[in-house]
């Protein structure tokens, strides 16, 4: 009989069996195998999933995760779609170890990770927060870009504002005032949904909801890749911006909303007089 340590459950002989090569190639080869998962761990590159949102018990993310094995130079990668997870649920993956060639995988979830070299932890629900395995979280009806470089949400910038928002928004949303104190996405498509008089700071789903509102300085855009230097107007598509007025018709408006300062962020500068066709 071949005994295993404690944790790693590495095969060893018993005292008084002799070493033979079988039980010896048997240990190092799962040493070698919990080395390399340890090592791999500690390499690996998370990028994507666009909005991970928790609504009730559905964990959702809008955009392929990406796990970069760098050792290897190749991918893993978890489509766009959701899971149901209940508090004190944690999500995990098994890979194949050292992949030689991009693979698909599908999360996986229990109340622990298994104790074997394949599996790698992914998040943890505790309570209304979702934790992630690079240490942000998610509240819940909150979407948040978890692997995007820099905070998820713009730090306070002078002349914010605090408002209620009447449905839902994301960041970089342009809004007009739809109530007293109510917010909604502002569209080009009439004079009922303008003036612009800022951007959603705050992300609300699903409305109403608290939000803050910039009028003034940078704001980044996740609905698209900006140009620089290009000026941006109010999109025919609700809370959207766009360089392209081709196709607007009778009775759509036209609102100058500012200036791109780089691919992410746009330079607000909001002209409140707008024209209809």
């Amino acid at each position: 009989m071949t005994l295993k340590s404690p944790r790693l459950r590495w095969p060893y002989p018993e005292p008084n069996q002799q070493v033979w090569f079988d039980v010896f190639e048997a240990m190092v080869g799962a040493m070698d195998s919990s080395g390399y998962a340890s090592r791999e761990d500690r390499h690996i590159i998370v990028m994507g999933g666009g909005y991970f949102l928790l609504d009730s018990d559905i964990l959702s993310w809008t955009e392929d995760v990406e796990l970069l094995a760098a050792i290897t130079g190749t991918k893993w990668i978890i489509p766009a779609g959701s899971i149901n997870l209940a508090d004190g649920e944690m999500t995990y993956l098994n890979l194949d170890r050292a992949p030689v060639t991009n693979s698909t995988l599908t999360l996986q979830k229990g109340i622990k990770v298994p104790s074997t070299d394949s599996a790698l932890f992914f998040c943890i629900r505790v309570g209304d927060i979702v934790y992630f395995r690079n240490g942000r979280g998610i509240m819940v009806n909150v979407p948040e870009e978890i692997w995007k470089g820099g905070s998820p949400t713009p730090a306070p910038g002078p002349g914010d504002i605090n408002a209620t928002s009447a449905g839902s928004l994301i960041i970089g949303d342009a809004v007009y005032l739809s109530g007293s104190g109510t917010v909604d996405k502002a569209d080009a498509t009439s004079s009922a949904t303008v003036p612009v008089i800022g951007f959603a700071v705050t992300a609300v789903s699903p409305g109403p909801g608290a939000c803050v509102i910039r009028r003034n300085g940078l704001i980044p855009i996740s609905t698209s890749v900006l140009v620089p230097g290009n000026t941006y107007w109010l999109n025919t598509t609700a809370g959207q911006i766009t360089t392209n007025l081709t196709g607007y018709t009778p009775g759509n408006v036209v609102q100058e909303l500012g200036v791109a300062f780089d691919i992410n962020n746009l330079l607000i500068s909001l002209d409140t007089d707008w024209t209809e066709l």
